[in-house]
């Protein structure tokens, strides 16, 4: 056997033989109910009769019959031989009846678990723009574009390659993209109604982005485990060459028992809309298809003769500390209702709430939950009360806090320590807390999607820290600061401060990236930029805060970039003993003083390209000695 071959053959062996899935109790052996390499077929247009004979003529069909998908063989396909399909995204369109393909192949039955694995290759120098969409499995109607998923009528389950990119197609090439999930359900979308899918991006466990690039294999895994009809307890994990990127076990798919896991959703296409249109002709290819389900036999039960299932509070056991002390490392503990109890998580466990689990401190004069172990998730929670709501003791690794509700401690909500290396902190409100919100102490830590808001502190603080990513995060209503923010090499994207009562974003340190971000009704300045170097700022917005839009002190080699600096009680833009920063390709409007104020101490700054106008005092006022390029500088009243 040619060695492409058994490497194709070995890696769909191993898929059937098991996958190791996070949460289980044991391995358990899987049953292949689809599979489908395309190495029986020839080079050439795919046709709509393959179609029917590998896919179980599915009731509907685009791109094949339009002439989109062809058969490739050799050293197209993954192993460099056999075959894999093709799919085409002609120049200059985007969606479903002009680019890519779609069709369903539907199993004949339904399952509650289930698990997908295929292969992609996105072809040589892909633009991949903004996004577009890959395959995953479905269940009823498979809801998708403007169909609401109602948890009566199907769900659905597709992936996206996905940038950050917002500008105009092909200018310039996006030749590298991330992953989001895609799943529309019951209370999927920015709304939680189930009209629009989630959208969370892939993250490796050391907190970075996962990156697609073109010409190169990826095999992607999705398992999906439905939920208790009406109950949060579904579950999506997805892999990337055996990465878990992400692990969700809160979802709700369904409010009844009609449907579960029937298809396998073909679907690639660039879009979105007019602006995710393709900057050139573009293929992609796919290989190896394979869907198993659990055939319930364990390859030799539990590993380490913990639980098998969840355990339950109460239920099992009346208390938290309770149910730990008798688990092992491994274990799901499942928590309902209220219990009153501070506790410490001391093993490699999973606590997971259930619809209006509440933990609330016994003593307010202690943390309400402590967590001094490795691999611990912690999720689905209301904590009320105690000192501190969460703290992460230092060296505590490979901690996961996700959809907490955190409120009403005497001190921090969130605190984590030092050496907390490869935390996540997603999808969390913490509000009402006497001190920060969040506090961080420790290097790559990743936050995403959270809500700190009302805090007597900072909604968000990181102390001295190393290489964060803050991705669409919100600090509103009182909070100190929004963000406050001293280390390197951070990457700030999609976040939003409002109405703090003092600056929005107060950043220090180096080599920092700043997309994107919101500052808008802060008490002071939008963004304080202090004592910081080599940072780049682009395409933040600062608007009608109480003090300049951007502030920059003692800071250099930074670049401002395609910032919007509007209707600010102060300066739109002021740099104070600074040199060598940039400011550039911006916007500065309307602001009550000047646009641009570069004070006597400032050196070797450069201003250019930007609009400058309607501002109450000078469009540029330079007091030092530095570079004014060529700027549209209209109506302001000082000049």
């Amino acid at each position: 056997m040619p060695q492409s071959y058994l490497t194709k053959a070995l890696s769909l062996l191993l898929l059937v033989v098991g996958v190791s899935l996070i949460g289980s109790r044991a391995a358990v052996s899987q049953t292949v109910i689809f599979e489908e390499s395309f190495d029986a077929r020839p080079a050439g247009p795919y046709t709509d009769a393959e179609l029917d004979e590998d896919f179980g003529e599915p009731r509907f069909n685009n791109g094949v019959t339009e002439g989109r998908v062809r058969v490739v063989s050799g050293s197209q396909a993954f192993g460099g031989s056999g075959s894999a399909l093709a799919t085409f995204y002609p120049a200059g369109f985007h969606g479903t009846r002009e680019t890519g393909a779609q069709w369903p192949y539907e199993f004949g039955e339904s399952y509650e678990e289930a698990t997908l694995s295929y292969r992609v290759r996105f072809g040589t120098g892909f633009d991949f723009v903004r996004g577009g969409k890959l395959p995953g499995l479905a269940g009823g109607t498979a809801p998708t574009g403007s169909t609401q998923a109602t948890g009566f009528n199907g769900w659905s389950g597709r992936l996206m390659w996905r940038t950050d990119f917002d500008g105009v197609s092909g200018q310039p090439q996006q030749l590298t993209s991330g992953g989001i999930t895609y799943a529309k359900h019951t209370d999927s979308g920015f709304a939680g109604d189930g009209r629009q899918e989630d959208r969370n991006f892939f993250f490796n466990p050391d907190g970075s982005q996962t990156e697609f690039v073109s010409d190169q294999w990826y095999q992607i895994t999705q398992r999906i485990v439905m939920n208790t009809p009406g109950e949060f307890d579904g579950i999506q994990q997805i892999w990337v060459d055996g990465v878990l990127v992400i692990n969700e076990q809160n979802i709700r798919y369904r409010l009844d028992d009609s449907f579960a896991i029937d298809q396998l959703y073909f679907s690639t296409f660039y879009g979105g809309n007019g602006d995710w249109r393709t900057s050139k002709d573009e293929e992609a290819f796919f290989d190896d298809f394979v869907v198993t389900i659990p055939d319930g036999n364990s390859d030799g039960g539990p590993d380490d003769g913990g639980f098998d299932g969840p355990v339950s509070v109460p239920g099992q056991f009346d208390t938290l500390a309770a149910a730990l002390a008798a688990c092992s490392d491994g274990d799901v503990i499942e928590l309902t209702g209220e219990i009153t109890e501070n506790v410490t998580i001391n093993k490699s466990v999973v606590v997971q709430g259930l619809a209006g689990a509440t933990i609330v401190a016994a003593n307010d004069d202690a943390d309400t939950v402590t967590i001094e172990a490795n691999d611990v998730v912690l999720k689905g929670l209301e904590i009320e009360g105690g000192r501190r709501g969460v703290h992460v003791e230092d060296g505590s690794h490979n901690v996961v806090l996700e959809d907490l509700f955190v409120h009403g401690t005497g001190n921090i909500g969130i605190l984590i320590e030092s050496d907390c290396n490869d935390l996540f902190l997603k999808d969390s409100e913490i509000r009402q807390c006497d001190n920060d919100g969040v506090r961080i102490l420790s290097d790559h830590v990743v936050l995403q999607g959270n809500n700190s808001h009302r805090n007597r502190g900072n909604g968000y603080r990181l102390m001295d820290t190393d290489t964060a990513t803050f991705d669409s995060n919100r600090a509103y209503l009182n909070n100190i600061h929004g963000f406050r923010i001293a280390g390197s090499h951070f990457d700030f994207t999609n976040n939003v401060s409002l109405n703090s009562r003092l600056r929005g974003y107060a950043v220090e340190g180096h080599g920092h990236m700043l997309l994107n971000n919101l500052a808008r009704g802060n008490g002071s300045h939008g963004f304080s930029i202090d004592d910081a170097t080599d940072c780049v700022l682009f395409d933040d917005r600062a608007r009608f805060n109480g003090g300049h839009g951007f502030r920059v002190e003692t800071s250099a080699g930074n670049l401002i970039d395609d910032l919007n600096s509007t209707g600010n009680a102060g300066h739109g833009v002021l740099l104070l003993m600074c040199g060598h920063n940039s400011i550039v390709n911006s916007f500065i409007y309307q602001n009550q003083r000047s646009g641009v104020l570069l004070n006597n101490s400032t050196t070797d700054n450069t201003v250019s390209d930007n609009v400058i106008r309607s501002n109450s005092e000078f469009g540029i006022a330079d007091f030092g000695h530095n570079t004014i390029g060529s700027n549209i500088v209209r109506d302001n009243l000082g000049d």
